[in-house]
């Protein structure tokens, strides 16, 4: 199947019909961006804009998740080490590490099917710090090109390393991330010759311990902190791939769902309180309940809840009870509740006009509690936070049915009603 699509992908590019960056080489072709010449070429202007503002401005802040060492190492013992699906990897997670200090978060093409990645460190500006732990890990440049091989659970024999040196460009060095400990034949032969180099468990501790923050990861959902090219400030964003070699990510943009492509490092990654091993299946149905989310609030009510959340306090009563205090106001959410005035209250003059709606207040309240519980687990499709939402959904469309029935055929009435039938029974049997 990935033959017949390189095949197809080969033959548009070679009709111009199609422009490909490819991604790193064992990602290919699943995982490479494709544009239009007339796109990729208005986006290459608005780049070069960007980064001429960059120039006089200084660095544009990276965004991304904040991330602690043990939490970083215990996450790339979870992870695989990487395949041709969107899934997140060790290969991506210590990219995205070793290129958060680089200024365009961006990688030169990678062809060497021995090594993983590879980075120029023309692109990064060291701080003393870093110097610092490089002079500790007895970590020494002598290029700017240093290609990467990501070996977590695997023992680097000498034989490998002689392979290794072979396919090294001259004047180019490698760097083997490693936790298996080699033989001292082998550390000799890295201490002799700096060509390639060798860092351990501790090393990766070490340089994430000064470099917290790393770039969000694929399928996260994230917020969209700057955007100079497709003006999406203020946007949610699904992370449905990473380019390294392009910089940029591949979105799906809420509450829009349209696809678009954004700056890795403009993305604030939205934190979910799972397990490595669970991500996957939070980040889905974290997705679902956004998407829930934008049939009951308008779409600037929902962006603002989740993006500009100012809750300053909030305690859990008995049960599924929570009383909250935001900015301005008083917010609590039952999920015992049985009907929509009973699930959500708010003092604010926007819940008390128009209760069809949530208001900002409750869906910031409502996202903390989904992110901060256990809501997002396999009982996602029916527990107490998804049939809330759902209760809200359907009562509101009952309140309103007689102004939806107008615009329905007089023969589809029976329809609405019977699904309305539907859901009141299966909210009833879930009580």
């Amino acid at each position: 199947m990935i033959g017949i699509w390189e095949n197809m992908l080969t033959e548009f590019e070679k009709s111009n019909k199609i422009v490909r960056i490819q991604a790193f080489w064992k990602y290919r072709p699943a995982r490479d961006q494709l544009f239009s010449k007339k796109n990729l070429d208005n986006l290459l202007e608005l780049i070069q804009e960007e980064e001429k503002n960059r120039a006089k401005h200084g660095p544009t802040k990276f965004f991304g998740r904040k991330i602690l060492p043990a939490s970083f190492i215990m996450e790339l013992e979870e992870l695989e080490k990487g395949d041709f699906d969107d899934a997140d990897d060790q290969v991506t997670r210590l990219a995205g590490l070793v290129l958060a200090e680089s200024a365009k978060l961006m990688a030169p093409h990678e062809d060497i099917k021995f090594f993983d990645f590879a980075i120029n460190l023309e692109n990064y500006h060291f701080r003393e710090e870093q110097l610092e732990t490089m002079k500790q890990l007895n970590f020494e440049i002598k290029s700017n090109i240093q290609h990467c091989k990501v070996m977590i659970h695997e023992t680097l024999t000498m034989n490998f390393l002689n392979k290794l040196k072979k396919t090294l460009p001259e004047n180019h060095q490698g760097v083997i991330f490693s936790f298996k400990k080699p033989s001292d034949e082998v550390l000799q032969n890295l201490e002799n010759d700096k060509s390639i180099q060798l860092i351990n468990e501790d090393g990766i501790k070490l340089w994430v311990s000064i470099s917290d923050t790393i770039p969000a990861r694929v399928n996260s959902l994230t917020k969209v902190q700057f955007d100079p090219i497709n003006n999406l400030r203020g946007k949610i964003a699904r992370v449905d791939s990473i380019n390294y070699e392009s910089g940029m990510a591949s979105v799906t943009i809420l509450p829009d769902f349209t696809e678009t492509n954004i700056y890795i490092r403009s993305l604030q990654e939205i934190q979910l309180k799972t397990s490595v091993e669970k991500y996957l299946l939070y980040a889905k149905n974290y997705f679902s309940f956004l998407e829930l989310l934008t049939n009951i609030t308008q779409k600037e009510n929902f962006l603002k809840g989740i993006f500009d959340m100012n809750i300053i306090d909030y305690k859990r009563k008995t049960g599924n009870k929570w009383n909250f205090t935001t900015k301005n106001n008083k917010t609590s959410i039952n999920l015992y509740g049985e009907t929509k005035k009973d699930i959500f209250s708010c003092d604010c003059f926007n819940w008390q006009e128009n209760s069809s709606e949530l208001c900002i207040h409750l869906i910031s309240c409502l996202d903390l509690i989904v992110r901060e519980g256990d809501f997002l687990n396999e009982t996602w499709g029916y527990n107490e936070i998804n049939w809330a939402i759902q209760k809200m959904l359907t009562q509101t469309i009952m309140e309103n049915y007689e102004v939806i029935s107008l615009d329905l055929p007089k023969d589809k009435h029976h329809i609405i009603l019977k699904y309305l039938s539907y859901k009141q029974k299966l909210q009833e049997l879930s009580n």
